[in-house]
């Protein structure tokens, strides 16, 4: 039985009795008057703080009163993207230009009805929103100068549409032009940072196993030093080798593991001397024939081999090596989550995708840490999940278990956007019912009186409702406002101090610059350009690579582009009063940081 199909007219009289508006106090404006009205506000709104439809109407054209149903009609828009925007964290600027867009859409709603609104795929404003939300719900105020030249690419565009100088197609495929040229760069560096860091993964975990290996074999046996040396050095990194090339699961893995204990027990003092004496004449050739087959550089382990028969030459005579005490290797437990994941979570884990957005908010941290991350790497095989910032740098790092328990206890959210379309749809059919929950109410209610009182409840009700909505979303907007701001002093903060090491640069500096992408190479500074300011960098073989002016060095140390390695004895102070400066702003209050008196 197919759904039954509501009209606009049904639409308006349910929004209406939903928002219960107030009867005009004046000459209502309509039609397309109002339709004009909210096409000159984004122009007006752009460049303010940014409040609801209703609200820079009152702002920006006081005095002006609109019909019932038009306010209604504005309230279901606000309060749809209300209800998306408490729900989600955007930095203040992104949600201020996407408020600032609204009035287009409203214009859209009131000249076609909600219900084509909503249901007619493709309209240029909310595919704009759309594009908006999901390319900048990771930026933030706190990125520098990269962040500042992204958001730029944004306003241009946004300007030139609200003083109507092009229309909503038109900006609408600027953008998209703009975004995937970001895009395609940002696949390539993430890439190549996220399979740099598989890498190290996988190397960790090579080191973690073999070391694991050998600590189990060689815990409780007497060896002579040079067989620590060589299990502990040679064979320790031959292991690992095998792990990185072949697996855990591989037949190689399983014939080292068996080399390694016969290699070990053959050393002991033994009851079976007739066995020990087989294991010495063939396990020399076994790991010969073993390692000839492996794809990598076994010439150490083979070379090493001389030494072994050296020793069993001295056991067969009755005067093996002395022994020696060792300590076991280190093992990196951080590579171990402890903690068994149940089926059904470890599958949702394994399922996050690369490019979904995450808020990081740890308010039990000191100083309170915030940070907007995506997802570049999920590898299931580790258990762990990469995070990089909007700026494709490094953030974080979490095996599968700690994950799990910042998303149950709120630390991590995930951000990525719902379709505003579905979002008008979802709030619109919430409406519906529960205008239908109450007009069946209603009906029960024999007496006029009985129904009146019900309605002047209901009334009273969601007046109330509506208001502590608003106060909420206010409050969310404040603090989200004196976050951004925050942010942004904390990043002009570090571009101070980052312009102050700058200018202690002298010739013979050595600083890590991106010469590839991805990939931070350490180059030499070689000379600097009085005047101009540039600053010459060459690499060992004193070929020069690169050149900046002060100001981009600057904004490369901000936006963890490059990074200094060496400066000399000045630099060294100039680091150590920036440090200290750090760690004097780690004491002070949030209002002395963003220097809120109120």
């Amino acid at each position: 039985m197919s759904e039954p199909k509501i009209n606009d007219q049904q639409i308006q009289v349910a929004l209406v009795s939903y928002y219960t508006p107030p009867e005009p106090v004046a000459a209502a404006i309509g039609g397309s008057e109002l339709e004009e009205l909210l096409n000159r506000l984004p122009a007006l709104s752009l460049e303010g703080q940014v409040g609801s439809l209703l609200n820079q109407i009152r702002q920006y054209h006081p005095g002006i009163s609109l019909g019932r149903t038009d306010t209604a009609t504005l309230r279901f828009i606000d309060d749809t993207v209300a209800d998306f925007l408490t729900k989600t964290d955007l930095d203040y600027r992104v949600e201020c230009i996407l408020r600032a867009l609204l009035p287009y859409y409203a214009v859209d709603v009131i000249q076609n009805g909600v219900s084509t609104s909503i249901q007619t795929s493709g309209q240029p404003i909310l595919s704009l929103l759309d594009l908006l939300l999901s390319e900048c719900v990771g930026w933030s105020e706190d990125l520098g100068i990269l962040g500042d030249q992204y958001m730029e690419k944004i306003d241009e565009p946004i300007a030139l549409l609200v003083k109507g100088r092009v229309t909503l197609e038109d900006c609408l495929a600027q953008l998209r032009g703009d975004f995937e040229k970001e895009n395609r760069l940002s696949r390539k560096m993430e890439a190549t940072l996220a399979d740099k860091e598989l890498a190290i993964l996988e190397e960790r975990k090579a080191k973690l196993r073999a070391s694991k290996l050998l600590n189990r074999e060689m815990a409780d046996h007497k060896l002579p030093m040079f067989t620590i040396f060589l299990l502990q050095g040679a064979w320790h990194d031959f292991l690992q080798e095998i792990i990185v090339h072949y697996g855990e699961d591989s037949k190689e893995w399983q014939n080292a593991e068996k080399l390694t204990e016969a290699l070990i027990w053959s050393l002991q003092p033994g009851k079976n001397k007739a066995k020990q004496y087989a294991v010495m004449e063939s396990l020399p050739g076994h790991i010969t024939d073993f390692s000839s087959k492996l794809k990598f550089d076994t010439s150490t382990i083979v070379n090493a081999l001389a030494d072994i028969q050296e020793e069993y030459e001295q056991i067969k005579r009755g005067e093996p090596s002395e022994p020696c005490e060792f300590d076991l290797l280190d093992q990196d437990d951080s590579l171990i989550s402890g903690v068994d994941l149940d089926s059904d979570l470890l599958e949702q884990l394994s399922a996050l995708s690369n490019g979904d957005w995450f808020l990081y908010d740890d308010k039990n941290e000191p100083e309170e840490k915030i940070a907007r991350l995506r997802i570049i790497m999920n590898s299931a095989s580790s258990e762990r999940l990469l995070f990089t910032n909007h700026n494709r740098r490094k953030g974080m790092q979490l095996n599968y278990t700690q994950m799990a328990m910042q998303l149950r206890d709120g630390t991590i959210k995930p951000l990525s956007p719902i379709p505003m379309q579905e979002l008008f749809k979802v709030h619109l059919n919430r409406v519906l019912q529960n205008v239908s929950d109450q007009n069946k109410k209603k009906k029960k209610l024999a007496d006029e009186q009985e129904q009146l009182r019900l309605s002047q409840e209901y009334t009273r009700d969601r007046k109330t409702t509506q208001t502590e909505k608003q106060k909420k979303l206010l409050k969310i907007l404040e603090l989200k406002k004196k976050r951004s701001l925050a942010l942004r002093r904390k990043a002009e903060r570090k571009l101070k101090f980052a312009v102050e090491a700058v200018s202690q640069l002298r010739p013979d500096a050595w600083v890590k610059l991106p010469l590839m992408v991805g990939t931070l190479t350490p180059a030499k500074l070689v000379a600097i350009i009085p005047g101009n300011e540039k600053y010459i960098f060459a690499n060992r073989a004193g070929i020069k690579v690169a050149e900046y002016t002060a100001s981009q060095l600057s904004n490369m140390l901000v936006t963890e582009n490059s990074e200094i390695l060496d400066t000399g004895d000045e630099f060294e102070n100039v680091l150590s009063s920036v440090v200290v400066g750090l760690r004097q702003n780690r004491s002070k209050s949030f209002a002395e940081l963003t220097g809120d008196t109120s």
